[in-house]
């Protein structure tokens, strides 16, 4: 923080820092940034509760970007007291990378700020970007083109539902516990389908990727992303707060008003 001296005595200013807010399909996830570093984060289980949000008191909001994808983004603005600068990432936002997207209205926008996250940590290299939430999306950024494209998938969650809800007698099972090879029972045979199923997926695609543009960072995030981290056999890597990264990056972004004219 700030200090300044006065008459004997000093006094300490708070540190300017972005508030950053990711609305997914469940939950929300908010971040303060300080010069570049997360120091502090909450998990949010509505977006009311923003209203209520305590934040460290050594810490003021100098500027707030906001993605969200399962609530309007005016509900979550109405909710913050503030009047610093605010930035709605959306189809509009510049990016530090080319955006190849047919559709860039229809992209999500936690999607972008997974890929800018990626941009950011690992600059000029070709990444695939896999966030295991409520859906799996895996997205591509080439190292010298941008963003290319990607996939979207019902996430583990949505699978074990799926199976539970459309099937008569199906139980609902979830990812915890022994993922065999083989199921000897019927919920070890669900776990086995779906938690493999989405494995080979991730797996299949890094590979294909690299066959076709050369050798990529696989960079896990969302709330499956330690469970599938281990059972892969590509290389990877979890960011747990990459989402969080790419808005920082991207609301400065914003405010220097430089991005890529591609």
């Amino acid at each position: 923080a700030d200090a300044s001296q006065g008459l004997g005595f000093i006094i300490t200013m708070p540190a300017r820092c972005n508030l950053v807010i990711d609305a997914g399909n469940t939950r929300l996830k908010v971040g303060l940034f300080h010069s570049g570093e997360l120091v502090w984060t909450d998990l949010l289980q509505d977006y009311s509760q923003l209203s209520e949000l305590s934040l460290p008191s050594e810490y003021a909001v100098s500027g707030v970007i906001v993605s969200s994808v399962g609530v309007e983004p005016r509900r979550i603005l109405a909710q913050l007291d503030t009047t610093v600068p605010t930035h709605v990432l959306g189809s509009s936002s510049h990016l530090p990378f080319a955006n190849h997207y047919s559709t860039p209205e229809t992209l999500g926008t936690d999607r972008i700020a997974a890929v800018a996250g990626a941009y950011y940590a690992f600059p000029d290299t070709h990444c695939l970007v896999v966030d295991a939430g409520t859906a799996l999306t895996c997205d591509v950024l080439h190292a010298s083109r941008g963003y290319l494209g990607g996939t979207i998938s019902p996430g583990l969650s949505l699978r074990f539902q799926a199976l539970h809800q459309h099937t008569a007698r199906l139980p609902l099972v979830d990812a915890q516990g022994d993922v065999p090879l083989w199921g000897t029972s019927t919920a070890d045979c669900i776990r086995a389908g779906v938690v493999r199923s989405i494995v080979s997926e991730i797996d299949t695609f890094a590979e294909q990727l690299a066959g076709q543009i050369g050798s990529v960072h696989v960079l896990l995030t969302g709330g499956d992303a330690l469970l599938l981290h281990g059972k892969l056999i590509c290389r990877n890597f979890v960011h747990p707060n990459l989402v969080l990264h790419g808005l920082n990056g991207l609301l400065e972004l914003q405010c220097k008003g430089h991005y890529n004219t591609l």
